[in-house]
């Protein structure tokens, strides 16, 4: 065979790989919607197919870890949230005066805390804002006003309940 067939043949080969990258990160991002940020899907994608499923595992352990501190004191009207960030939170609400939190909908349910309802955050201290609706579990995203206050820091694990005022 000569040599352009066989660079032809190499880089063929080459984006056969990335499509069945492609492929398997579509079906990873279906099966783990929700689950698995897509950063991390995209990380695991371009392991070894052993590690992939060890590095899944990690993370859906991590997920259950998470899942059990949201509901560890759903019935006594207190949840456990992660403190997170997020750029749209930090491009619109992260002032001084801001008093918007970022409350997952999995503790506004196990909660019953409807989107506008006032939510006290605590840890150290106690801030009181207004709760709206996040898509992804077990976080709360606060105004760095706020995380200073109760002296929180990102991962850190604080307690959300209902304001009965």
């Amino acid at each position: 065979m000569d040599e352009e067939c066989k660079k032809l043949l190499a880089e063929k080969d080459k984006e056969i790989e990335k499509l069945k990258k492609k492929i398997m990160f579509y079906e990873l991002k279906l099966t783990y919607q929700d689950i698995i940020e897509d950063e991390e899907l995209e990380r695991i994608v371009n392991l070894p197919p052993e590690q992939i499923v060890i590095e899944i595992g990690k993370l859906l352990k991590e997920d259950k870890k998470r899942t059990v501190i949201g509901k560890k004191e759903a019935a006594l009207g207190v949840g456990e949230a992660i403190v997170n960030i997020d750029l749209a939170f930090t491009q619109k609400y992260d002032f001084n005066n801001s008093n918007v939190a970022f409350v997952s909908k999995n503790i506004m349910k196990d909660l019953g805390i409807k989107e506008g309802d006032q939510v006290m955050i605590e840890k150290d201290d106690v801030v009181q804002l207004k709760a709206i609706s996040y898509s992804k579990p077990n976080f709360v995203i606060i105004p760095t006003w706020a995380k200073n206050k109760i002296n929180a820091k990102i991962k850190d694990i604080v307690k959300v309940r209902k304001f009965r005022g």
